[in-house]
C-alpha cells in the first residue's frame, strides 16, 4: 500500500514537472548527520540523498516547492564524548522523505528557504563493536522535521546548489538512550540532526513572475 502511495506521488511529480507553469528537476547530494540524545557528538555519519522536485512561483520573489527523495541519516562514532571511552557505534536510517518548502529570492540568484518534511523509515541498522544490535529499541517509522536553508542558481545553467539544516521531532523514545552509556538527561528522546548538501538539475524552470 505504501509503495503504491509513493508511486502515485512520484507520478504527480512527473506530471507537474512537465506542466508549463511548474518547474521540476532532479536532486543529488549528500548528508552529514548525528542523532542528538545518544551520548555521541559530531556530524560523522555520511549519507546519500537523491530524488525529484517540483516548484511553482506565486509571486515575483516567492516560490513553493515539493520534493520526493531518498535520504540517509543516522550516527557514527568511535568515541563517546560523555564517558571519554572508545568503541565503534553506527546507526543507518534510510528514509523516503516528502518536504514542503517555501523559498524567497532575497537577492539576485540567492534564495532563502524554510519548510517542514515527513519521512517514512524504510530500513534501519544499529551496530557496535560486536556487530548488529538485533534487540535494540526500534526507531519510529515516521519522522517529522523542520528545515532551513539557502540556495544559489548558477548563472547561465539549469543548476542550483543547495544547503540545508534539518532537525526532527523525537525518532525514538526515552528508554533507548537510558540503556546507553553517556545518557544526557537534557534530551527527552533521540532526534535526527542533519546537514544536507545537494545539486538540483532543472528539467524545466517554469514560468517566472
Amino acid at each position: 500500500m505504501k509503495k503504491n502511495i509513493f508511486l502515485f506521488v512520484f507520478s504527480l511529480f512527473c506530471c507537474a514537472a512537465s506542466a508549463q507553469n511548474f518547474g521540476g528537476g532532479i536532486i543529488g547530494g549528500m548528508t552529514l548527520s548525528q542523532i542528538d540524545g545518544d551520548g555521541l557528538g559530531g556530524y560523522n555519519k555520511i549519507g546519500a540523498v537523491g530524488g525529484v522536485m517540483v516548484n511553482r512561483a506565486f509571486a515575483e520573489k516567492f516560490t513553493m516547492a515539493m520534493e520526493l527523495k531518498f535520504i540517509q541519516k543516522g550516527a557514527h562514532a568511535s568515541y563517546n564524548i560523555h564517558t571519554q571511552s572508545g568503541g565503534f557505534y553506527r546507526v543507518q536510517l534510510n528514509y523516503i522523505q516528502l518536504p514542503l518548502i517555501a523559498q524567497y529570492n532575497f537577492w539576485d540568484n540567492f534564495f532563502g528557504e524554510f519548510g517542514l518534511s515527513y519521512g517514512y523509515l524504510i530500513s534501519s541498522k544499529e551496530e557496535n563493536d560486536f556487530g548488529e544490535l538485533p534487540y535494540s529499541i526500534p526507531f519510529n517509522k515516521s519522522e517529522f522535521a523542520a528545515l532551513i536553508g539557502a540556495a544559489y542558481d548558477i548563472p547561465k545553467t539549469m543548476l542550483r546548489v543547495n544547503a540545508r539544516f534539518a532537525y526532527s521531532l523525537p525518532i525514538r523514545r526515552n528508554e533507548a538512550q537510558r540503556q546507553m552509556q553517556g545518557f544526557n538527561p537534557r534530551f527527552k528522546g533521540q532526534y535526527n540532526n542533519s546537514l544536507e548538501f545537494s545539486l538540483i538539475w532543472f528539467l524545466n524552470k517554469g514560468i517566472k513572475y
